[in-house]
């Protein structure tokens, strides 16, 4: 499944995670486990090319304009959809 946003809810308040339009997948095994990987539709490249060489700045850019997590999930059987636990 392609990930087409990331709403998180805050408070009661809800919010855009890494912005409009995300670029991201979210995969969900038939053993109740998920994966997510997002990152922001902008994000920098590296000014080396080099990941491993980033300055502060853009490593700092690059972690805050991103998400990755797994877990497990169920399915709301009323409205089919699934619950990440």
């Amino acid at each position: 499944m392609i990930a087409v946003s990331l709403t998180v809810t805050r408070s009661g308040t809800e919010e855009e995670l890494l912005g409009a339009h995300p670029e991201g997948l979210l995969v969900f095994g038939n053993d109740g486990r998920y994966a997510l990987v997002g990152v922001r539709a902008n994000l920098p490249k590296f000014a080396s090319g080099n990941r491993v060489q980033g300055a502060v700045d853009e490593n700092a850019r690059i972690v805050q304009g991103n998400v990755a997590h797994f877990g497990t999930y169920t399915v709301d059987t009323a409205t089919h959809s699934p619950l990440l636990e």
